[in-house]
């Protein structure tokens, strides 16, 4: 499904088009949420990302995107790193998930030279769930839980 989605992608005509002019840019992270996949692709030159969005076989563009800072170094997404599918890595995050899902994101990177799928869960007891899962290897790099209350901050008068 991933490299499916990276192939038509790159073969599309939009792509070829904005490759032309954006040479020194490499593919830095996929999301994929629900029925929609994004592939971004960062240029070093000018520290900006493009987004490509596939969603029902329609292909659209959001070029020259800024990065929030501060951000690590961006490295390159490397697809034959990718050994198991996204559905195995969703199947090993959720081995032990106890609570009902209400959302699922999931980000394929690189981090510390080391491909993973970045899966955040939200839950229907207001918790965020991490999980990053070794694309080659298959098994957990790390994992942890937060409170979505955790977030915000409520003042008292």
């Amino acid at each position: 499904m991933i490299k499916e989605a990276v192939n038509k992608i790159e073969l599309s005509k939009e792509f070829s088009e904005w490759k032309q002019q954006n040479n020194s840019s490499f593919l830095s992270n996929i999301f994929i949420q629900d029925e929609e996949t994004q592939l971004s692709y960062y240029n070093p030159e000018n520290d900006r990302m493009t987004t490509f969005f596939f969603r029902e076989n329609q292909i659209k563009i959001l070029q020259d995107q800024e990065i929030l800072e501060p951000h690590p170094q961006i490295k390159p997404l490397i697809i034959e790193n990718l050994k198991i599918t996204s559905e195995k890595a969703l199947e090993i995050a959720k081995e032990n998930l106890k609570e009902p899902i209400s959302k699922i994101f999931l980000v394929i990177q690189t981090l510390e030279d080391k491909t993973v799928y970045n899966i955040t869960f939200f839950t229907q007891t207001q918790k965020i769930v991490n999980t990053k899962i070794d694309a080659e290897a298959g098994t957990v790099v790390s994992n942890s839980s937060t409170k979505l209350s955790d977030f915000y901050r409520v003042e008292k008068n």
